[in-house]
């Protein structure tokens, strides 16, 4: 067997698990409400955590079992002593042939199937991101009417777009908080502060880059039954 379809068939032995894993952290946040949203985030990502070492957990088991079966081996076995005179070879043995196997088909196509989704998935995430990119090309710079952002490490903008109908944070190397263009008309100054502290959060914790790494493991998690 192949190392490509070791890893397939350790990835579609650990499939059960992960559905088991990801089940059960639903269930558990869904009985348990009194726990904040930063919890909750930090619990499902050691859940992803766990299902991507899923599929390593037997090889690295087996080789750590393999490596201390040899120790004991070596320690046990008394060394031998090489014989003076070597004997001689009178009948040499014969030479067996096996015949030929055809290797199996199932991890060609198993390994398409995947890529074929994981390809859809890339594809997903960069559309997506070329639509937010247009998005701020295309939106203003926010006027005296909008209070600025405050108490943020990463440097922001605060933009005014026709695009969006709903407040956002767009991140990476240029983050930004995009206001829809009649909301600053429509609000109190206090409830527009809730909205720039709701949003500044998310680019002081970096939500751009963590869910850009979990959409891109995601991708590669595609068969996983949670991304499915």
């Amino acid at each position: 067997m192949t190392i490509a379809s070791e890893l397939l068939l350790a990835v579609l032995n650990s499939l059960w698990q992960a559905a088991i894993v990801a089940g059960l952290v639903w269930l558990a946040l869904r009985f348990l409400r009194g726990i904040n949203a930063a919890t909750r985030y930090a619990v499902w990502w050691a859940a992803l955590a766990v299902v991507i070492a899923l599929p390593l957990a037997p090889p690295v088991i087996a080789w750590s079992r393999a490596r201390v079966r040899q120790a004991q081996v070596t320690t046990r076995t008394p060394r031998a002593t090489a014989p003076l005179t070597q004997p001689l070879i009178e009948d040499a043995p014969a030479i067996v042939t096996l015949p030929e196997q055809r290797a199996s088909r199932w991890p060609l196509w198993i390994a398409g199937l995947w890529t074929a989704l994981c390809l859809y998935r890339l594809w997903q995430i960069g559309r997506s991101y070329l639509y937010l990119r247009g998005v701020k090309t295309r939106a203003d710079l926010a006027g005296d009417a909008v209070q600025p952002l405050r108490n943020l490490k990463r440097q922001a903008r605060l933009l005014i777009s026709k695009d969006v109908v709903s407040p956002m944070a767009v991140g990476f190397l240029h983050p930004a908080v995009i206001l829809p263009e009649s909301l600053p008309g429509e609000l109190e100054p206090s409830e527009m502060e809730h909205i720039l502290l709701h949003e500044s959060a998310h680019l002081a914790r970096g939500d751009d880059w963590s869910n850009l790494l979990a959409r891109l493991l995601g991708a590669a998690l595609v068969l996983c039954p949670g991304n499915m």
